[in-house]
């Protein structure tokens, strides 16, 4: 806007004039522009209730899935021995297990003192091992565990395309980073140099694994040789459980077996008894109304809502006439209540609470209110409370029935709960995309969408057109000046030529 100055030649305040005929020419753009806040404070809160509907979906899927249901659990009556969690495709009664022997890892260590003690482990191997020649044949390379390593690089380059496992060791480099190196590959071992022995220890990383070395690095230098019995070679066992007489050898002491998972600790006998976990189901269904109830909770208070009509969106020139607290304070009671007594709210609502509460016919078990799960009062607005002893009681008395009222029996045709709230569920978040679209999109072709973009090009006409008035009263206003500039001149001129006359 160029710089303008008004009013030298009337003396009236013309730019406060503009800015008063301005303000009530802008009404009609504030009123666009408070639709069109209204419009996306609708929209995300028609966003939001979407997002928990499709949340608890998941969850409602979720329930017709059989491991909610055959949960087991896993006691033995000697802990020590072992540890065990049940699946569920593990038969439910007691197992009787002995413990022969406990998987181990092999190990040794070096026959004797390497001499790297006094001559200080930070140096690299050429200078720790004086005597030995790194590029000699036989020398330069040593295996283990079917793992080749060698100290030449020109023999790396060649064999690394063999298909065979090679690693290159730089014998410029230190005790230490040679060892990491060897641990950080396929061998699988674990390689330490202790200062007070001044030797090297070795592990397998796994239990169960042999340990095989070949090479003069390794036995003369580092003098692990697993043939001399100064290096103490442990070699690696598996373990050994008898479970209901049957003999089982593994590598490692945890393992799968009929089910359970296996946790081995020490020798020794005990039983283990696996039975269904009726506090898991109790707790799985528990967590399904609980999540139901948070929904209905936070349909309802959007329906209930109060909506301050005396507190619309404010204005720009409002908000700068405002302090920010009183700007948080209006904005907390004229966002609340758009969508009160909403009718696409109440719909998916009384939809959910009509499915949830229904009857399946063909089942045993088809209601909720059978199990002890049910709605008290029309007080409630839907939400479900739970009878603990009857839930409880109806999952000792027989669980699969219960399974059954949620996954439905695929054999006789019928679909349980969880497929029918699926669908219903799937409708309202449909209904509501459409009205609202999903912030996902990149194009929102939604009905409040194409509503703020309508809104949109309106503001920008209507801002071009102020534009455009607000020019017209100014030129009529500097038209207004110039006509009384020239009056003034002619009012002044004739009045000396009236003075002259009288001279």
């Amino acid at each position: 806007m160029s710089f303008r100055i008004g009013g030298l030649g009337s003396g009236m305040d013309t730019q406060g004039m503009l800015e008063q005929i301005m303000k009530a020419e802008r009404m009609p753009l504030d009123r666009l522009k408070q639709q069109r806040q209204i419009l996306q404070w609708r929209q995300e809160d028609y966003r939001t209730i979407n997002t928990k509907l499709l949340n608890f979906r998941n969850t409602a899927f979720d329930m017709r899935l059989s491991s909610k249901y055959t949960v087991r659990s896993a006691t033995a009556t000697n802990p020590n021995v072992l540890t065990a969690t049940p699946t569920s495709s593990a038969l439910s009664g007691n197992y009787t297990i002995e413990v022969i022997s406990v998987a181990t890892r092999s190990t040794a260590n070096s026959a004797g003192e390497i001499g790297v003690k006094n001559a200080g482990a930070g140096k690299s191997l050429t200078e720790l091992f004086e005597g030995f020649n790194f590029n000699e044949e036989g020398n330069h390379t040593f295996t283990i565990n079917e793992v080749k390593f060698t100290f030449d690089e020109t023999v790396y380059n060649e064999k690394k395309e063999s298909g065979e496992q090679w690693v290159y060791l730089d014998p410029r480099r230190n005790l230490t980073a040679t060892l990491n190196t060897i641990n950080n590959s396929p061998a699988g071992v674990q390689l330490f140099y202790d200062s007070t022995e001044d030797k090297i220890f070795i592990s397998t990383k796994e239990t169960g694994k042999s340990l095989n070395l070949e090479g003069n690095f390794l036995e003369d230098i580092l003098k692990l040789d697993l043939t001399n019995p100064e290096s103490k070679y442990q070699e690696g066992q598996k373990a050994k459980v008898k479970v209901n007489g049957y003999t089982l050898e593994r590598e490692s002491n945890q393992f799968s077996f009929a089910g359970i998972n296996f946790n081995i600790r020490e020798t020794g006998a005990t039983t283990l008894t696996v039975n269904q976990d009726h506090s898991m189901i109790f707790n799985n269904i528990k967590e399904f109304v609980d999540k139901y109830n948070e929904l209905v909770t936070a349909i309802n208070e959007k329906l209930y809502e109060e909506r301050h009509r005396d507190y619309p969106p404010l204005t720009d020139e409002q908000r700068e006439k405002l302090s920010e607290w009183e700007i948080k304070r209006w904005e907390e009671r004229s966002r609340t209540g758009h969508l009160r007594n909403d009718r696409l709210l109440q719909s998916a609502l009384s939809d959910l609470r009509t499915t949830i509460t229904g009857a399946i016919p063909g089942l045993d078990v088809n209601m909720l209110s059978q199990i002890g799960i049910s709605s008290r009062h029309y007080t409630d607005r839907g939400i479900l409370t739970i009878d603990e002893n009857k839930l409880r009681q109806a999952i000792e008395e027989d669980g699969e029935k219960i399974y059954r009222l949620f996954a439905g029996d695929p054999n006789q045709g019928i679909e349980g709960l969880s497929q029918r709230l699926t669908r219903t569920l799937d409708r309202s978040i449909n209904r509501i995309a459409s009205e609202a679209g999903r912030s996902s999109n990149i194009v929102d072709q939604s009905f409040i969408g194409r509503s703020i973009q309508r809104l949109d090009r309106q503001i920008e006409t209507f801002e071009e057109r102020l534009e455009r008035v607000e020019e017209r009263y100014w030129k009529q206003f500097v038209a207004m000046e110039k006509a009384l500039d020239q009056m003034y001149s002619q009012s002044m001129w004739l009045n000396q030529q009236l003075m002259g006359m009288f001279r």
